[in-house]
């Protein structure tokens, strides 16, 4: 087995970033939930979030948007990761507000480890039946990796 460090050890040494999709448990049901998380692993997820309901889900939503405005505003989040690898050696995520393919390229660029993604995600499950909204995952989850994985010139040249 191998652990989370050594994964994205691995995943530095490719050139690439983690993709980490977040979805809720439950939504919009929990036969849906599986189907989903088996999609995401099909499709390029590296980690997945899985959200756990509870009794007041907007309860601490309004004080991490405040703090992300008052910290991951877009045009600092580069340097802030700049600045992080001064402190830590740890992976460094980033997922607020990634919510295309570009933005998660572009936070890759900047050197964050992993890209996560929550309501992008979680909107597209919940658009149209489970059905479409399984398909429009399995899509996104795709675009997103392809995003954030280098292909050097080298790997394409040996792969002919």
């Amino acid at each position: 087995m191998t652990t989370i460090s050594a994964y994205f050890q691995t995943l530095r040494d490719r050139q690439q970033c983690a993709l980490i999709p977040f979805i809720t448990a439950g939504d919009p049901d929990l036969e849906t939930t599986a189907e989903a998380l088996g999609i995401l692993d099909r499709n390029g997820a590296d980690f997945i979030e899985l959200g756990v309901p509870y009794s007041d889900p907007l309860a601490d939503g309004p004080v991490i948007q405040a703090a992300a405005t008052r910290a991951q505003l877009q045009n600092r989040v580069k340097h802030l990761i700049t600045d992080l690898r001064t402190v830590t050696d740890k992976p460094i995520g980033v997922g607020f507000g990634i919510s295309d393919a570009a933005q998660a390229h572009q936070v890759m660029e900047w050197g964050a480890d992993a890209v996560i993604v929550g309501s992008a995600f979680v909107k597209r499950l919940a658009e149209g039946s489970p059905t479409a909204g399984l398909q429009a995952v399995e899509q996104f989850c795709r675009e997103l990796k392809a995003a954030i994985t280098v292909v050097s010139l080298q790997q394409v040249g040996s792969t002919k």
